[in-house]
Order: C-alpha cells, then structure tokens, then sequence
C-alpha cells in the first residue's frame, strides 16, 4: 500500500510539474506584438516632435510660410484618421 502512495506522489508531482508551452507562447508572441506596437507609436510621436520643433524653429524666419502649412497639415489631419486603436 505504501508502495502505491509514493507512486501516486511521484506521478502526482509529476504531473505538476508539467508546462503548458503554448500558453507561454501565446503570451510571448501578444507580448512582442504590444512591443511592436509601443514602438510604431514612439516613432510617430518622436517625428511629430521632430515636425513641431522644425516648425517652430521656421517660424522665427518666415511665420507666414509656417501658417500656411500648419494649416495643411490640419486638414489632412481631418481628412485621415490613424488607425490606433486605444483601448
């Protein structure tokens, strides 16, 4: 009887033990897709910072051209909606 016990530990532990890797995979692959994302969006954001600072620095030698194409871009703006979806 005590023979039985201790293999039904073993396998008991065993079966603990156990990993399940496609969970660990699923989450590795939605964990490296957030990556990509946090990254697409760093990047539009540190090109808008590139486009403001640029704009700004124009401004000062020709304020008029600078309007002129603050307001373009306010209109493709309208025109096109990102596809970031927050959730």
């Amino acid at each position: 009887m005590k023979e039985l016990q201790k293999i039904t530990f073993l396998l008991f532990l065993l079966l603990i033990s156990c990993k399940n890797d496609k969970l660990n995979l699923s989450f590795d692959k939605e964990h490296e897709k957030i990556h990509q994302e946090d990254e697409k969006i760093d990047e539009a954001f540190t090109n808008f910072q590139n486009l403001l600072n640029k704009l700004y620095t124009e401004s000062e030698t020709t304020p008029k051209k600078v309007l002129l194409k603050i307001d373009s871009l306010s209109k493709v703006n309208e025109v096109e909606k990102t596809n970031i979806n927050l959730k």
